[in-house]
């Protein structure tokens, strides 16, 4: 039951989406750059090796944004002279958004690949936000790569 209250908060999240307050009735492009971390549950895992972080760099219109990710395919050896290109990804994801009253939903579609791999992935999800300003807090489930994924972000509009 804990497991499902989880994952109904943070499907209330949106992870990638900066919507922009407008009193304008000509919708206007905007930017927004994200950070997010998304970490799942593998039993006997430690964090380090379950948790992805990633920056993603988009523009929205609409309340639709259109954005790509860069990001790691976990946090072990970040920054180690070890590490290599192929642990990292890049991802286009796109990211229609609606009102739900006091918070933002949106639904997740992405594709991408790892570095120096020639395999494709998937991501597709849901999530919530609330924007505060030019900030967006958001928090999202998604399946990304096969595996189910609780992702808090931070969004920053340009």
């Amino acid at each position: 039951m804990k497991k499902i209250l989880v994952v109904l908060l943070v499907s209330l999240s949106a992870m990638n989406m900066s919507a922009q307050e407008s009193v304008e009735t000509t919708p206007t492009l905007s930017k927004y750059v994200c950070v997010g971390l998304s970490i799942t549950n593998t039993q006997g895992a430690s964090f380090d090796t379950t948790s992805y972080p990633s920056l993603e760099f988009g523009v929205c219109k609409d309340n639709v944004s259109l954005g790509l990710a860069v990001g790691r395919g976990n946090l072990r050896g970040l920054g180690k002279s070890t590490d290599v290109i192929s642990n990292y990804y890049g991802e286009l994801r796109l990211v229609p958004s609606f009102d739900l009253g006091m918070v933002n939903g949106s639904v997740i579609l992405g594709v991408g690949s790892y570095y120096a791999h020639n395999t494709t992935f998937v991501e597709y999800g849901v999530g919530l936000s609330k924007t505060y300003g030019d900030l967006t807090f958001g928090v999202s489930y998604s399946n990304w790569d096969g595996g189910d994924y609780i992702t808090p972000s931070i969004s920053i509009g340009l």
